[in-house]
């Protein structure tokens, strides 16, 4: 339950000796002992998720400023709709460079990445819908659906083909 409400908090500062567990935890999977093999895993898997919680939790996920979080505001109720950063910028009283600075700063995304990833993440309930592809891509106005296609593929690491039949 823990690890569920960290989902709005994603970007945090993870403790430094969590690589090392990681990289401890696929050491120990090529131990031939299988019954000690899944305690130890199980055991530090257990003190990752620890760290990985308590990381989450130190941190501030409302460390984004009131602008930038009224500019994500509009980026998420308005995803279907082509965005110009220059407006974005401008609705915040920013310089298109200083609210790119600023929105990475808090963010830890451009916004122009901000925008691709939540269009993403709703193609993907799109294609579960079975919409077409290109419906998809005109609906979340991509330029054609090979673009959408390639950006899609960028954000999952699958062709939005490959995912729907997955």
């Amino acid at each position: 339950n823990q690890l569920k409400l960290l989902r709005n908090n994603r970007q945090f500062k993870a403790p430094k000796h969590s690589s090392r567990m990681l990289n401890d935890i696929f050491k120990i999977a090529t131990i031939s002992d299988e019954v000690l093999k899944h305690i130890k895993i199980t055991n530090l898997l257990s003190a990752f998720f620890v760290d990985v919680i308590e990381a989450g939790q130190c941190s501030n996920p409302h460390m984004v400023s009131d602008d930038i979080n009224t500019v994500m505001q509009f980026i998420n109720k308005n995803i279907y709709d082509e965005m110009d950063l220059i407006e974005l910028a401008q609705s915040i009283n920013l310089s298109l460079s200083h609210f790119k600075y600023k929105f990475k700063a808090e963010v830890g995304f451009s916004p122009g990445d901000y925008i691709l990833r939540k269009k993403i993440e709703i193609a993907k309930e799109l294609l579960i819908k079975s919409k077409s592809i290109s419906e998809v891509a005109y609906s979340l106005m991509f330029s054609s659906p090979s673009y959408f296609a390639t950006v899609f593929k960028r954000y999952t690491g699958k062709t939005p083909t490959f995912y729907t039949n997955s």
